[in-house]
């Protein structure tokens, strides 16, 4: 029971972890790419990482409360209801991160502001366009999501795991080096719109995968109603 309760649990453990090594490793790439004053990227990157977290809260807190859901239904086999949970979660979530994006994009300069009342140059114009850039990734974010969750909330630990770090870290580090080789500190805006569209897309494929194959079972549930 406790292997099985760790098991389910530790893709978000590990995603947490991560959280806290990506941001030594940018901090570190800052240092390494910007010979001028290099604490004023530090506190962009600081910003847009905590403007990050506040944007994506809301996503997260769909999905925890979509969990219980799912984990209910697919024990009781009532595939019906857990299609139509996660087709209305995922309809959810695209409005707010579509959302979340355009606010991004068009005020970036005020929630800029809402963080830090920093009033240099450089601050007030390379921080308003690493969060533009930042942001473009969250179109295809929902699926990512979802699709790490609903895994984990069926008891499928290693699947979970495994969409969890493709965003985090299997596409990340190695993105962050090559674009940060190519373009500087720019690169490191890049990498995370990069890897949040590659990792959202390949979810999205997963994602409509499952979907179908769940789709498939409705009828079978039906059959054996009657």
């Amino acid at each position: 029971m406790v292997g099985e309760i760790t098991a389910i649990g530790f893709p978000s453990f590990i995603r947490n972890a991560l959280g806290a090594v990506l941001v030594i490793l940018v901090n570190n790439l800052i240092g390494k790419y910007v010979i001028d004053e290099p604490d004023i990227y530090i506190s962009i990157f600081g910003v847009v990482n905590r403007l990050l977290m506040f944007l994506l809260m809301p996503g997260f807190g769909l999905v925890q409360g979509l969990q219980p859901i799912v984990g209910y239904n697919f024990g009781a086999k009532l595939h019906q209801r857990l299609y139509d949970v996660i087709a209305y979660t995922k309809k959810l979530m695209l409005i707010y991160f579509i959302g979340a994006m355009t606010i991004s994009l068009l005020f970036a300069k005020q929630l800029f502001l809402l963080f830090s009342e920093e009033q240099n140059e450089i601050f007030m114009t390379a921080g308003p366009m690493a969060l533009r850039w930042v942001s473009l990734g969250f179109v295809l974010i929902s699926f990512q999501i979802i699709l790490s969750s609903v895994y984990q909330a069926m008891g499928y630990p290693v699947r979970a795991f495994l969409v969890a770090m493709s965003r985090q870290f299997i596409l990340f580090i190695p993105l962050v080096f090559l674009f940060t080789y190519l373009w500087g500190v720019q690169g490191i805006w890049f990498t995370f719109m990069a890897s949040d569209l590659i990792a959202g897309f390949l979810s999205y494929i997963v994602f409509r995968y499952e979907m179908k194959d769940l789709k498939k079972k409705i009828p079978l549930d039906t059959n054996l109603a009657n």
